[in-house]
């Protein structure tokens, strides 16, 4: 039923269905692209590692913003001072630091894929070089996002029912180019090394396995990590072509920073009635994403095992799958959270625990002469025992 509010028009006043799916699911896709983050990580894929820590964050706002405004009605619920303040500088990076990602992880993979660095393989001085690249455009690119967004923002920041805290800019070309020019750079980007990741594909398919071979990496997550980019940049881009051609400002209107930011003004928040937006549908499509490609493959069966085995030791039950040489020092009764963990940094050497075992028995002999010249073989037996840490 609609009633009149003071200010807006309330449209309804109850949990709407799409909010009660977006409660269930959030949480869901959150929990399950936790060991893919973790296990990339582990294996220090800076691309990857920012990829699904944007997806991820972005389904975690989704479940603060689901709890706190449930209701279209927003009257009587918290203003989002302060909150909504750090949301929407999130909100405004997340695309470019999404698209910055995929763009990293396809440049990994089409540098898997040249022939002419691959025999030689990367230096120490080239891996640092490529991992402070790919945190420049994973985190710096999208924190100048945010400095810039702040120039053309009307207000604070704008409050919807159940969607929560949302970015509100001024409708101006030079809006148009702060907001959304490092987006669109950054697919374009992306598509561009997605084209020659399949034509360097065609290319060596004769000699693919020996490449990857030589790039200490596996044919099953060489192509996980191209289908989830792939399919990434295939939903993204038309998307960001649909924005272009119905946001871009046909009229440039004058654009005043004083005026924008008018104390008066600048502080006041938007508030609307609404419901879910289509970004939110999106986040939770990526996340499964992620969990389709990350979470049910070999490397993530691993990871799930090792943590049964935590949990066991917990619980003081021994853990299904036997460990050679005894029982595993880094799985303590004792200590099964610090002993979990410990398998995840990276600096943890593969330790072996001490074998003892036996040298088999052998005789020495000697000849012991008497007066007639006569040969005596005594033999007596020696018995060594080693250990092998």
């Amino acid at each position: 039923m609609a009633t009149q509010g003071e200010n807006y028009v309330i449209v309804e006043d109850h949990i709407i269905p799409q909010g009660v799916l977006l409660a269930v699911l959030a949480p869901l896709f959150l929990i399950l692209n936790f060991p893919p983050l973790i296990w990339h990580l582990r294996n220090r894929n800076t691309a990857a590692v920012f990829m699904v820590f944007w997806i991820m964050l972005m389904n975690f706002l989704s479940i603060i913003n689901i709890i706190i405004w449930p209701y279209i009605d927003m009257r009587d619920m918290y203003d989002g001072q302060g909150l909504c303040d750090v949301e929407v500088k999130l909100l405004g990076g997340r695309i470019t630091g999404l698209n910055a990602a995929v763009l990293c992880l396809l440049r990994a993979l089409a540098a898997v894929l040249n022939t002419d660095k691959t025999l030689l393989g990367p230096s120490k001085a080239q891996k640092r070089r490529n991992t402070a690249i790919e945190l420049a455009w994973c985190v710096g690119l999208p924190l100048l996002t945010m400095v810039l967004q702040y120039i053309v923002q009307v207000n604070r920041f704008g409050l919807i029912g159940v969607s929560g805290c949302q970015l509100m800019s001024y409708s101006s070309r030079t809006s148009f180019v702060l907001i959304w020019l490092a987006p669109i750079i950054t697919n374009a980007v992306a598509v561009y090394y997605a084209i020659l990741v399949i034509i360097r594909l065609h290319k060596y398919r004769s000699s693919f396995n020996n490449i990857l071979s030589s790039s200490n990496t596996t044919r099953s997550r060489f192509f996980r990590l191209f289908a989830i980019s792939s399919i990434l940049v295939l939903g993204i881009t038309p998307v960001q072509i649909y924005i272009i051609v119905t946001q871009y400002p046909h009229q440039n209107l004058p654009f005043n920073f004083s005026k924008l930011h008018n104390p008066a003004t600048w502080n006041s928040s938007i508030v609307m009635p609404s419901t879910v937006f289509y970004d939110r549908w999106a986040n939770l499509a990526c996340g499964f994403l992620v969990f389709l490609f990350f979470g049910l493959g070999r490397d993530a069966k691993n990871m799930y095992r090792e943590c049964s085995q935590a949990s066991c030791s917990r619980a003081s039950i021994s853990p299904s799958i036997p460990h050679a040489g005894g029982t595993d020092p880094h799985l303590s009764p004792k200590r099964p959270l610090t002993a979990f963990l410990r398998r995840f940094d990276p600096r943890r050497r593969l330790e072996q625990p001490a074998t003892n075992y036996n040298l088999p028995v052998f005789s020495h002999r000697r000849q012991i002469s008497d007066e007639d010249d006569r040969g005596v073989l005594v033999s007596k037996e020696v018995k060594r025992e080693s250990t092998v840490a």
